[in-house]
């Protein structure tokens, strides 16, 4: 087997002078001798390299100070966040997310249910509210950090992508007025 460059192609001859076909299959009892194709440059530096690939992480505090939020508690568990959702149903949340700050303007039980199944680390309560006493203590044993803020829903996404959206991947389902 020989074979010659063109440009950045090799092309691979079964025989001196035959080109080969690229839909040419091998015959069962032809062999492919590796040995004959040319080495590759030994150098990396001729091997383009893409950037390593991070997530996206914002600081939990820096969040608290752009929405003008209140802690609820007495400390803040988590230092960042990695992904943001902001809607009206936490339903919609998968297990496919990490480290998630759930923002949402209800408050009731059933946001602990969501927060056991998906990797939510902070509830932000939109619209001044803030959670009866059963929340507290269920998101307490679950370690996640409960914020407040007198912002609406749509007022909070808004900020959180003008000035987190290099930094943190954010997901607004809001329900247009």
């Amino acid at each position: 087997m020989l074979s010659d460059t063109v440009g950045h192609v090799t092309r691979l001859h079964t025989q001196p002078n035959q080109a080969a076909s690229p839909n040419r299959k091998l015959e069962p009892d032809q062999v492919l001798n590796t040995s004959d194709i040319p080495d590759l440059p030994a150098t990396s530096a001729s091997i383009p390299r893409r950037a390593p690939t991070t997530p996206m992480q914002t600081d939990l505090r820096s969040i608290i100070e752009a929405i003008e939020g209140t802690l609820v508690g007495e400390e803040l568990i988590h230092d960042s966040v990695d992904f943001a959702y902001t809607g009206v149903d936490p339903n919609a949340l998968t297990d496919d997310y990490t480290n998630v700050l759930l923002v949402t303007n209800l408050v009731h039980t059933r946001l602990m249910q969501v927060a056991e199944e998906v990797d939510i680390v902070s509830i932000l309560f939109t619209n001044a509210h803030v959670p009866p006493e059963k929340v507290k203590k269920r998101a307490a044993e679950l370690e996640i950090d409960m914020i407040t803020t007198a912002l609406t829903l749509e007022e909070v996404s808004r900020r959180l992508k003008a000035q987190f959206g290099d930094t943190l991947d954010v997901k607004a389902t809001l329900i247009p007025r």
